[in-house]
């Protein structure tokens, strides 16, 4: 979140300092600060690609926001409401965009964090077609009927139609992940990277390096960590998506693959980078703004 304007950075933080402990997130639950890392990244984003101002920034009520997110760990006398992973994405989905927790890109949000969510549970949007586009659309615009399948659920008489229908579609429309398929900005790379005693530097043109630290023992016998170059990749910029053959090759280089011990959980976490995701679906999320 740092390389996102200072002032936008500022207010991120202000409102996590607000928020303290995140009662939300877990394996299959998204977080509020996941949310509010979300709706900054899309305002940063957009502003700096497009200049594209907003109706305002932020929550309008902390308490919507926490009543929004509340959503998935919904229960009654102990027993939770949403147990199945995507209906604990829908009732998420759903909730963000109705209750319109933000002054503005709500929507925009809501399917950033959708995606994120989906992540989280090693599923992804088996194309990037208009269908998801139209889903937004027609939560916003209480047109869910326009789908056949919705009115099925209505005609069942089943409790919270649009939940369950949300849920349906994205089972239908999304697809197992494959770890090595995580997608990650060069920032979150660089981070992922220093864990394992590696990092990027020295960009140039189109290429960064590739360091490893490495432990040097002076004259006098004491320790020291000097940085040494290994290999170079491609370097479009920090908050850019990195390509799958760049993963690959830095993976390589630095010898953080599977038969060194190191497999795509441990390297990648469990999710993919909101930044990446932003870049990925970018056309998509444009077309929100417009809606």
């Amino acid at each position: 979140m740092e390389h996102i304007d200072p002032n936008l950075y500022e207010d991120y933080l202000r409102w996590t300092k607000s928020i303290g402990d995140d009662p939300y997130v877990s394996n299959n639950c998204v977080g509020i600060i996941d949310v509010l890392k979300a709706h900054y990244l899309i305002i940063d984003y957009f502003f700096k690609e497009y200049g594209e101002g907003v109706g305002g920034i932020g929550p309008r009520n902390l308490n919507i926001l926490h009543s929004t997110l509340s959503r998935q760990h919904s229960a009654y006398e102990g027993v939770r409401k949403w147990r199945d992973n995507f209906e604990i994405c829908a009732t998420l989905f759903y909730g963000l965009i109705k209750n319109h927790p933000f002054h503005d890109v709500n929507k925009r949000t809501a399917f950033l964090v959708l995606v994120y969510h989906l992540s989280k549970i090693r599923r992804f949007p088996n194309s990037k077609n208009r269908l998801f586009e139209d889903l937004a659309i027609r939560i916003a615009s209480n047109t869910l009927d326009l789908y056949p399948e919705y009115k099925a659920i209505i005609v069942d008489k089943k409790t919270d139609p649009e939940v369950r229908f949300i849920a349906s579609f994205l089972k239908k429309y999304t697809r197992q992940i494959d770890q090595t398929e995580y997608l990650i900005t060069y920032h979150d790379l660089n981070e992922r990277l220093k864990k394992f005693h590696y990092f990027l530097d020295r960009p140039n043109g189109n290429k960064i390096d590739v360091m490893k630290e490495e432990e040097e023992i002076s004259l006098l016998f004491r320790k020291k960590i000097v940085p040494r170059r290994i290999g170079s990749i491609s370097f479009p910029g920090w908050t850019r998506q990195v390509s799958r053959e760049d993963i690959r090759l830095v993976r390589k280089i630095t010898r953080l693959t599977p038969d060194k011990g190191v497999d795509s959980g441990a390297f990648f976490g469990n999710s993919s980078s909101l930044g990446s995701l932003i870049d990925e679906f970018q056309p998509l999320l444009l077309r929100l703004s417009d809606k």
